[in-house]
């Protein structure tokens, strides 16, 4: 049997880290049975997780490895049982989120479309009011799609060097930046990460920013479009100064209501009571009287 244990590549990378408290969670799955031996990696290759003996510690093998093939992504996982990671962590209590999670994980990285560059730069919303705040998330990655952190990204906007950001890294391999204050129009933007002083990565993209004011909106009202409800419904449609008007228009009317309501005795739940009470003080006379 062996236990699962993050490496130093592992710990960073958004299949087998989701945040700081990743390496604990993997270190308390249940054992695992079964595993390939792979005795070497390629240098493509990286190691995310090992599996480490019980037996013995210094004894450890590849277990969750990912590399590149062509163009596309593989993920090498010689092991088998990982069925444990949800039935048994369930049956202990700490539910099955994890296995849901790393599987989920896996496919968004297998099938995240990253070919193009190693940075992708993304925005929170595609349009934007005038004066809204802009969002951008960076994410960078190195020739086999892992994380990549510590690098310096900036943002220039509409090729103006007056408009430059510096995304700052919020989380392992994750940077953000915003902004304020654009006209309105289609923007386009140019991201260079550098990584250790030399130029690693770039990206580009746009978004449009909408003009809003509220003098820009109008809150007169539709007076031909009232009309037309008034006179198809019956109704009256005036102006603000003609309010007093529909005043001379309504005749006001007495209305008077009257409710019947029929209460029989035969069904008023009390009746049952009655009957018995008067059983219970015939029997009483018959008793007394000795007549029983």
């Amino acid at each position: 049997p062996f236990y699962m244990e993050l490496t130093e590549v592992g710990s960073t990378h958004f299949i087998t880290s989701k945040d700081s408290d990743s390496a604990r969670e993997w270190n308390i799955l249940p054992p695992l049975i079964s595993i390939l031996p792979v005795s070497k990696v390629s240098s493509d290759g990286r190691v995310l997780a090992e599996a480490v003996m019980v037996s013995s510690e210094n004894n450890t093998l590849p277990a969750i490895v990912t590399g590149k093939y062509g163009s596309g992504k593989i993920l090498v996982m010689p092991i088998s049982g990982m069925w444990r990671w949800q039935l048994m962590m369930e049956g202990a209590g700490k539910g099955g989120a994890f296995y849901k999670n790393f599987v989920l994980g896996a496919i968004n990285w297998l099938t995240s479309d990253v070919d193009t560059s190693p940075l992708t730069v993304t925005t929170d919303y595609r349009t934007y009011l005038s004066g809204q705040e802009i969002t951008f998330e960076a994410r960078l990655y190195d020739n086999v799609y892992s994380p990549v952190s510590g690098a310096e990204i900036t943002l220039v906007i509409d090729s103006d060097p007056a408009s430059k950001i510096i995304l700052q890294e919020t989380k392992p391999s994750v940077y953000s930046g915003t902004l304020r204050s654009l006209e309105g129009g289609e923007h386009s933007f140019k991201a260079i990460a550098f990584l250790d002083g030399r130029r690693f990565a770039e990206s580009t993209g746009a978004f449009t920013v909408q003009n809003f004011s509220l003098e820009l909106l109008d809150t007169t009202v539709n007076k031909e479009l009232m009309r037309t409800i008034a006179a198809r419904t019956g109704g009256l449609s005036v102006t603000p100064s003609g309010i007093d008007s529909i005043l001379t228009q309504i005749k006001p009317e007495i209305m008077s209501e009257r409710y019947e309501n029929k209460h029989h005795f035969y069904l008023n739940p009390l009746l049952p009571l009655l009957i018995v009470l008067l059983l219970s003080v015939e029997w009483s006379i018959r008793k007394y009287r000795g007549m029983i």
